[in-house]
C-alpha cells in the first residue's frame, strides 16, 4: 500500500521563519566544530522546520529533523496544538523515512501543567502532579506513556480525518507496542527555554569566531556579515521546489567566509545601534492617526488605511534584518527626523495654532470605548485603552488596531474646531512627511559612505517614518 502523509511545513511566518534559518546555521556550525572533513547539509521547511543530513569520512550518516516554535509568552503542555502537531509530524517522518532519524522540539518558552480534558476523563486518566512533558523528558515512561498514546493517537486520527486524501499510518500506530512507543520517544530531544531570535543571533556571532575557518580567512569584525550571508542564502533557497536545491552545505559556509573575507569594499556596521537599544522610549500612547488629527483634524481618514498597510509591511521587512542593522537604521532615520521636526516643522505648525485655553485637559464627549462602556476618554487615554486591548490579545495586529480606531474615527473628526490645538491643512501634512523623507535619505546617504544600512529607497524610508510616528518616537506637536 502506497502511503501519503500530511505536510507540516507551514510556509512564511516572518519571526518563526527567521528562527528556523538561525537554527539551521547553528546546527551546521556545531557539526563543523566536530570535524572539518564531514559533509553537512541543512535546509529549512523540508519535512519540518529544519532538516540536517550529516555524513562523516567513514560514510556514517545521520539525519536530524527539528520543529521550531517562538513565542513571547506561551508555555507548552503535551496537549498544546504545537506540541501535538510536531509529534504527529515526527511519527510520520519516523515511519516513512527511517527509524534512525533523530528529532528535536526547540522553543524559547516554558513547560506548563496539563489541564484535564474530556478525552482524558473518558479514558479514566488522572493527571500526575508533574507536567507530562517533564515526565517525558525524564523518560519516566511508566507514568507518561498512557497519556502519550491517548493524546497523540487522538490527534493523529483527527488530523487525517481533516485530510482524507492522505492515508497516514494510523493503522500502523494503532498496533504499536509500548516498546515501539518508547523507541520513538527516545528519538526526540525536547529543548525548552532556549534562545529566541535575538539571543541566538548573538550566540552565532561567537560561533563564527570559534569556527576553524575564522583563523584561516580574515573576517575579523565582519562576523555579522557571515551570519547575514548564510541567512539570506537559506531564505533565497526556501522558494525552491526541489528539496536538494533548498539545502546549503559546508562548502556554502566556506564560500561565504571567502566572499566576506575578500570583499574589501564591505562597509562596517554602524555602531549607533547601541544608542537605539539604550535610548529611553518616550511615553506617547498615541498612534499615527491621533498624532495627525491632533494637528490636522480635516485629514482624510481613508489615508489611515493606507498607512496601516505600509506600516505592517515595513514592520515585516524590518524583522527580516538582524537587530544591529535594524537598530542602526532606525536610529539614523529617527535622529534626522527629530532634528527636522524641531528646527522646521513644529515652527510651521505653531503658525496654525488656534486659541484653546485648556487644550491639554479637554475631554472628547462623544468618544467612548463601547466594548467597556467606559466614561468619556481623553485622547491620550483612548489610545492607552487601545494598547491595553492589544496586551490582552497579543495576536491583534496593526490592521485590527486600525479597524478598532476607524470605528470611532467619525467621532474624532467631528470634534469642534475650538477643541483642537492646531488646524494645519492636510496637504501641508503630506509636505511635512516628504520633508522628513528627504532629510532622512540625505542623512542615510551621508552616513552610508562609511556604513551599510538595510534600506535606502525613499519608499522604505517613508514607511519607516510612518512606523516611527505610529510608535512613540515621532510626533508633529
Amino acid at each position: 500500500m502506497e502511503r501519503s502523509i500530511i505536510s507540516h511545513v507551514v510556509g512564511e511566518q516572518s519571526k518563526g521563519e527567521r528562527l528556523q534559518r538561525l537554527r539551521a546555521i547553528r546546527l551546521i556550525f556545531e557539526e563543523l566544530e566536530k570535524s572539518n572533513s564531514i559533509c553537512v547539509l541543512v535546509a529549512c521547511e523540508h519535512l519540518e522546520d529544519v532538516y540536517m543530513h550529516v555524513e562523516d569520512t567513514e560514510g556514517t550518516q545521520k539525519e536530524y529533523i527539528e520543529s521550531d516554535k517562538s513565542y513571547e509568552s506561551k508555555p507548552f503542555s503535551l496537549n498544546s496544538d504545537e506540541v501535538k502537531n510536531s509529534v504527529v509530524s515526527f511519527l510520520d517522518c519516523w515511519l516513512r523515512h527511517g527509524k534512525g532519524i533523530r528529532f528535536g522540539f526547540y522553543t524559547n518558552t516554558t513547560i506548563t501543567n496539563e489541564r484535564s480534558t474530556d478525552l482524558l476523563k473518558r479514558e479514566n486518566l488522572e493527571l500526575p502532579d508533574m507536567p507530562l512533558l517533564e515526565l517525558l523528558i525524564s523518560k519516566r515512561y511508566d507514568e507518561v506513556l498512557p497519556f502519550i498514546k491517548c493524546i497523540v493517537m487522538d490527534d493523529y486520527e483527527k488530523q487525517y480525518a481533516r485530510n482524507k486524501h492522505k492515508t497516514g499510518y494510523f493503522d500502523v500506530i494503532q498496533v504499536f507496542t509500548d516498546e515501539m512507543w518508547i523507541q520513538f520517544c527516545n528519538q526526540i530531544d525536547w529543548r525548552f527555554e532556549q534562545e529566541d531570535e535575538n539571543e541566538l543571533e548573538l550566540f552565532l556571532l561567537e560561533k563564527v569566531k570559534t569556527c576553524s575557518l575564522y583563523t584561516s580567512i580574515t573576517v575579523s569584525g565582519r562576523e555579522q556579515y557571515i551570519i547575514d550571508a548564510l541567512d539570506k542564502e537559506l531564505e533565497r533557497r526556501q522558494g525552491k521546489t526541489d528539496p536538494i536545491h533548498r539545502m546549503i552545505n559546508t562548502d556554502t559556509v566556506r564560500n561565504k567566509f571567502l566572499e566576506v573575507g575578500t570583499n574589501t569594499t564591505s562597509k562596517s556596521l554602524d555602531p549607533c545601534y547601541e544608542e537605539w537599544e539604550l535610548m529611553d522610549k518616550p511615553f506617547d500612547a498615541r498612534g499615527i492617526i491621533q498624532k495627525i488629527l491632533e494637528v490636522s483634524p480635516e485629514y482624510d481618514p481613508q489615508m489611515f488605511e493606507i498607512f496601516a498597510r505600509k506600516i505592517g509591511t515595513i514592520k515585516k521587512q524590518l524583522l527580516r534584518t538582524n537587530h544591529q542593522e535594524r537598530g542602526a537604521y532606525l536610529y539614523r532615520v529617527f535622529e534626522a527626523c527629530e532634528e527636522k521636526l524641531i528646527r522646521v516643522i513644529r515652527k510651521q505648525i505653531q503658525k496654525h495654532d488656534v486659541e484653546p485655553p485648556q487644550i491639554e485637559k479637554r475631554i472628547v464627549e462623544p468618544l467612548r470605548i463601547k466594548k467597556h462602556n467606559a466614561e468619556p476618554l481623553r485622547i491620550q487615554e483612548y489610545d492607552t485603552e487601545i494598547m491595553q486591548i492589544q496586551e490582552q490579545d497579543v495576536e491583534l495586529n496593526y490592521d485590527a488596531k486600525f479597524k478598532l480606531l476607524k470605528s470611532q474615527m467619525h467621532e474624532v473628526v467631528s470634534m469642534p474646531l475650538e477643541m483642537q490645538k492646531h488646524d494645519v491643512e492636510p496637504p501641508l501634512i503630506d509636505e511635512f512627511i516628504e520633508i522628513l523623507v528627504h532629510s532622512a535619505k540625505s542623512h542615510l546617504d551621508d552616513w552610508g559612505k562609511d556604513y551599510e544600512y538595510p534600506f535606502k529607497s525613499e519608499s522604505a524610508l517613508r514607511d519607516t517614518i510612518y512606523e516611527l510616528f505610529d510608535t512613540c518616537y515621532l510626533a508633529f506637536d
